[in-house]
């Protein structure tokens, strides 16, 4: 077939294998959009190329296939009318194949180039090279004064990169989807060192599919658009704390959930359980007090049935407080937390062999955690990984981590230390100090930087006389290293940007180790540490989160009364001597609590965050014509979907003959929900 009539009735012309270049027909007002035929397979030690190809097409398809030593593959370009052609990659493997970054390339020149950013506004791109992850959906539009052009992914892609150059009038943009990717999963594994092991590769098993479509719509005149959202019910925001056992007590918790401690809880209405504010609250299962905060407990377990009944996920803070139980102990041990039906698994310390980051993952290994977590119904695991030591300027939104630079940390340092000084708790000024050490060390001295760390508080804090001359001796290697060439350009780069694992690991993904192996896909979380809870979670922050259509997963100890914390969210009350919410942080729930009542802000859990991903991933959303789309779901069950709809102040959606009310979040999108039912198709017209 030549390429001439594939130009005519398709709008694409094949070049010579050697550029594998599907490209849109010089007629459509476009300088030619451009799809890679091959995709880019880089391997632990190689890039791979295609050993056979062919290609194949009629008047209304073009499809190439290729295949390697590890892989077959195809590339498709499907024309479905006049006004939509739908691009497709897809690629499975017939060997085991180890990854470094698997990549499908396009392009256009064109004009007047928007991109939806993580805020869901239509913008102009920054030039250079810019990002997404899987919580932003890929579309872009963009004119050359005659024809109008939209770009969508039908579904949430793990990660893009984007790099957009303009010169004079005319720019230039390259899209590389990233079906595989440390964007999309963190380069660190299971299998490596204690400190993160960011050059590890991930082996996709035999059989192991990957893909991805895309859809261009051309059209004569601009058109609204619609996208997946991120939230349920039009909310616009996302608040998920997950709290750690650590520093639990019977009276403590009591207090975080009702207010205070031996409050009504029938009649409570404060704390999270009183104000039915969900949260994930890790606990012991057994401690060494038998009076302990652990559910061998029945006091402490009456009140954890109590706060389960009002919205508070119960979850397993490993398996016990301060030692590594036997293993045929196990099952027993576990068995209170089924009442719960948690989702969630949280690690506790940092060197039992029942955490699953340590061995707990390892089916091979005689302390994995599948035994445990699979009787549970387990889906969401807490990867371990903090984004911060501390939350610099009220930045909750974990969309934007170019917030977290040492420019923001030091930027927000002497108001950490005025509010030190004025509360009269010293120990906070090096505790402020460390988050900005954290954020400015170079990864290479990370192991340092974590045993100095660790024995200084043990000679602060428990005066410990023996850990001094280790804590020193950690600071002097980390002084040294930190000098070397390489080592002082990350430090340059960490004080005007993230930390590079900051800006390259995802909130939420896929726990690969289990899916090679062929086990149960679940999810791994990554979290931003809180502490000054009072400041972190103050009104204005909130407001921000929901400014920025942003969301935020936290990783606390909300029973800590530590020294080294500028707020804490439960005090003691100087007259009665009982535990209670401090008062700022009591009136932060609150404002929680009323944005969630008035549907602003989603508070969740994280096992019902992840839950809702787990849909969220299952929907395509497909163009068909001009302001013609479908919305179609895989698995059983019905699912009430977020979309947001790109376009103007007038824009309406319906389904059918009924309107589907839609609620403006800024000046480029507004929030609509969609139920689909058991492989629902939802035909859905966009209109202005």
């Amino acid at each position: 077939m030549s390429a001439s009539k594939l130009d005519s009735h398709i709008g694409m012309e094949w070049h010579e294998p050697a550029l594998r270049v599907i490209k849109s027909s010089a007629g459509s007002g476009f300088d030619g959009f451009r799809a890679a035929l091959v995709p880019q397979l880089q391997s632990a030690s190689d890039s791979l190329v295609p050993l056979q190809t062919s290609l194949d097409g009629d008047d209304q398809q073009l499809c190439f296939q290729w295949r390697n030593d590890v892989a077959i593959g195809e590339t498709s370009a499907h024309r479905l009318n006049e006004q939509v052609v739908e691009f497709g990659c897809r690629i499975e493997f017939t060997q085991p194949f180890q990854s470094h970054s698997i990549g499908w390339k396009m392009g256009a020149g064109m004009t007047r180039v928007k991109l939806l950013n993580r805020d869901y506004r239509l913008a102009t791109p920054p030039i250079g090279n810019s990002k997404l992850d899987a919580t932003t959906p890929l579309f872009w539009e963009a004119t050359n004064g005659r024809r109008w052009m939209q770009l969508v992914s039908e579904k949430l892609l793990p990660a893009c990169d984007i790099d957009y150059h303009s010169r004079d009038s005319q720019s230039e943009m390259e899209l590389t989807l990233w079906l595989d990717h440390l964007h999309a999963h963190p380069r660190f594994s299971f299998t490596g060192p204690r400190f993160w092991n960011w050059h590890n590769h991930y082996t996709f098993p035999k059989g192991h599919v990957l893909e991805a479509r895309i859809r261009i719509v051309q059209t004569d005149q601009p058109q609204p658009a619609i996208v997946a959202g991120r939230f349920p019910d039009q909310r616009r925001a996302l608040i998920s704390i997950t709290d750690h056992a650590d520093h639990d007590t019977f009276e403590k918790v009591d207090a975080l959930f009702y207010g205070s401690q031996q409050a009504d809880r029938r009649d409570a209405r404060d704390g999270f359980a009183g104000l039915k504010l969900p949260f994930t609250k890790s606990v012991f299962t057994q401690t060494d007090d038998a009076h302990g905060a652990g559910l061998h407990n029945p006091s402490f377990a009456e009140l954890c049935n109590d706060a389960n009944a009002d919205s508070i996920e119960i979850c397993p803070h490993g398996i016990h407080k301060s030692k590594e139980p036997a293993l045929d102990a196990f099952a027993e041990l576990i068995e209170p937390f089924k009442r719960y039906a948690p989702m969630t698994w949280i690690d506790h310390g940092r060197s039992f062999h029942c955490n699953y980051r340590l061995s707990g993952w390892d089916r091979r290994h005689t302390h994995n955690l599948h035994q445990v977590m699979e009787p549970l119904g387990i889906r969401c695991i807490w990867a371990g990984f903090d984004f911060g030591l501390a939350v610099p300027r009220r930045s909750l939104n974990q969309a934007h981590m170019h917030n977290f630079s040492g420019r923001s940390y030091i930027k927000d340092f002497p108001r950490a230390v005025g509010r030190a000084v004025s509360s009269n708790r010293p120990w906070a000024i090096p505790h402020e100090m460390a988050a900005i050490m954290f954020q400015m060390t170079p990864d290479r001295t990370m192991k340092q930087y974590f045993e100095a760390h660790r024995h200084i508080e043990r000679f602060a804090f428990q005066k410990q006389l023996r850990s001094l001359p280790v804590a020193v001796s950690e600071i002097a290697k980390f002084s040294a290293q930190s000098l070397l060439p390489d080592n002082l350009r990350a430090i340059v780069n960490q004080y005007f940007g993230p930390r590079q694992e900051l800006s390259m690991t995802p909130i939420l993904y896929r726990e690969h180790e289990s899916i090679a192996e062929g086990g149960v896909a679940r999810w791994l979380f990554n979290t931003i540490a809180v502490h000054d809870v009072d400041d972190a979670y103050h009104p204005i922050a909130v407001d921000q989160l929901i400014a920025e259509y942003g969301l935020h997963v936290a990783h606390t100890y909300l029973t800590s009364t530590s020294r080294a914390h500028l707020s804490h969210a439960v005090v003691k009350n100087r007259e009665t001597r009982q535990w209670q919410l401090s008062k700022k942080f009591a009136q932060n729930l609150r404002y929680m609590a009323q944005l969630r009542d008035e549907g602003e802000l989603w508070v969740a859990s994280i096992g019902e965050v992840c839950q809702f991903w787990e849909q969220v991933r299952t929907v395509s959303i497909r163009p068909e014509g001009f302001g013609e789309w479908t919305i179609s779901k895989t698995g059983e069950g019905a699912f009430s979907q977020p979309i947001a709809i790109i376009g103007s102040e007038s824009t309406s959606l319906a389904r059918g003959s009924h309107s589907v009310n839609a609620v403006r979040i800024n000046n480029s999108s507004k929030l609509a929900n969609v139920t689909l039912q058991d492989q629902d198709l939802a035909s859905i017209r966009v209109s202005n």
